[in-house]
């Protein structure tokens, strides 16, 4: 059975990038390329309160999620927006996780559950 992959990748912005600056290049990110991807669910940007962001894309198996990532390296829009961040250049996947989804979405919990579950 596949399982649905969340991609949780923090950003850090480099010093001189404004965040009205990250936040256009982010969207013609999104639009150009993460939107075009097979197995593409949906994505979130999130803000912390120290100011940094997390990318959180939703993708139909791990295998669309691994797919996508190898091809930003050859997309105009992906590359424009990574040159904003401030990277591991030794290791491109550093700051990213994936995870699997246990309980998707839309799947209606016990009632009992919901209680462990809560926070």
């Amino acid at each position: 059975m596949q399982c649905e992959t969340v991609e949780i990748a923090q950003i850090k912005l480099r010093p001189e990038v404004t965040e009205e600056a990250f936040l256009a290049a982010f969207q013609r990110f999104v639009d150009s390329f993460v939107r075009q991807q097979p197995g593409f669910l949906k994505c979130e940007l999130l803000k912390r309160d120290d100011g940094q962001f997390l990318d959180v894309v939703h993708w139909a198996t791990r295998s669309d999620a691994f797919t996508a990532f190898e091809r930003s390296s050859e997309n105009d829009a992906c590359l424009a927006f990574f040159e904003l961040l401030e990277a591991d250049e030794a290791d491109a996947s550093s700051g990213v996780e994936y995870l699997t989804a246990v309980i998707p979405e839309s799947a209606e919990m016990p009632a009992n559950s919901r209680r462990l579950l809560s926070f």
